[in-house]
């Protein structure tokens, strides 16, 4: 009979140890998946300026006569008059500012479909605007 007890003591404690090392395993998964979650969340929201990818605002005064009818349509602010040589375009986010170029968009309203994104030449943006 007492050999039956510490051996059924005996299996109990290996079967809590078995547990809390599985308990120990499930704890350690799901503090790195909620870090991982938490830091892919932040980086979304964090600003280009401090290394994030949010898009900055921008209003940026273009030589029209560079560019293509398309994109002047797509993204000029009111009246397009041919003699005007340098014109405003409408609130764009600027996802990439490079030394070259400028990746644009449209600005995003709440549910809207994301728009084209189209590289325009820093040669042909004498200013640039930033709403922020």
């Amino acid at each position: 009979m007492l050999e039956s007890s510490i051996s059924f003591i005996g299996s109990a404690v290996s079967l809590r140890k078995f547990a809390g090392a599985y308990y120990m395993v499930f704890l350690a998964l799901f503090l790195m998946s909620a870090g991982l979650i938490f830091a892919i969340m932040l980086y979304l929201l964090m600003p280009q300026e401090l290394g994030g990818v949010r898009p900055r605002c921008a209003y940026l005064d273009i030589e029209t006569r560079q560019i293509s009818k398309a994109i002047r349509a797509a993204l000029l602010t009111g009246e397009k008059e041919p003699f005007i040589r340098v014109e405003r375009f409408v609130r764009l986010d600027v996802l990439f500012p490079g030394s070259d170029f400028l990746l644009v968009r449209p600005h995003l309203a709440q549910n809207e479909p994301i728009p084209r994104v189209y590289e325009i030449s820093r040669k042909w943006v004498p200013a640039i605007t930033w709403c922020d």
